[in-house]
């Protein structure tokens, strides 16, 4: 009846070498759906949610047709965050750098101080969008703009 009981532990490098968090983040974090926030937070239009995805900042909005939005935080123009509030409710996504606009669909308004550039086309200027998911009063995320939905991934 007595059993030997062995234990094992990973090594302590793998908890903070560069190394190991690229792949956790490139193999898991930028692939799989993370929660990010309960849905009361971004009800009406404007409202917004910010974090940081294993260093990715994202931003989660509400825009004027009550679609919830999810964004890379980072202006096409300079890579400034736009939203610097962990919550809050905007009109506009303004960035704080030069002032690129961008409304809440995340589609380049504005970029004033920004002329010159004959081939310059603001349509090719939105936000960098990544997927959103409002499941049992919850918002998810998925950096992976080609994962499968949430309700796949989650199964029956």
């Amino acid at each position: 009846m007595d059993q030997k009981i062995t234990t094992y532990t990973l090594p302590s490098n793998l908890y903070h070498e560069d190394a190991f968090f690229k792949i956790e983040r490139d193999k898991i974090f930028f692939n799989e759906w993370q929660w990010i926030g309960r849905s009361e937070l971004v009800k009406n239009p404007g409202q917004f949610i910010t974090a940081d995805i294993t260093n990715s900042p994202i931003l989660i909005i509400r825009d004027n047709n009550n679609v919830l939005r999810g964004f890379h935080n980072v202006c096409r123009h300079r890579a400034s965050k736009i939203l610097l509030d962990k919550k809050g409710n905007c009109k506009n996504l303004v960035c704080p750098y030069h002032g690129w606009r961008y409304g809440l669909n995340g589609k380049l308004q504005n970029s004033p101080h920004f002329f010159g550039a004959d081939d310059f086309n603001p349509s090719n200027f939105s936000l960098f969008p990544i997927k959103v998911s409002e499941e049992f009063g919850l918002v998810f995320v998925n950096i992976n703009v080609d994962s499968e939905s949430l309700t796949s991934w989650l199964g029956p």
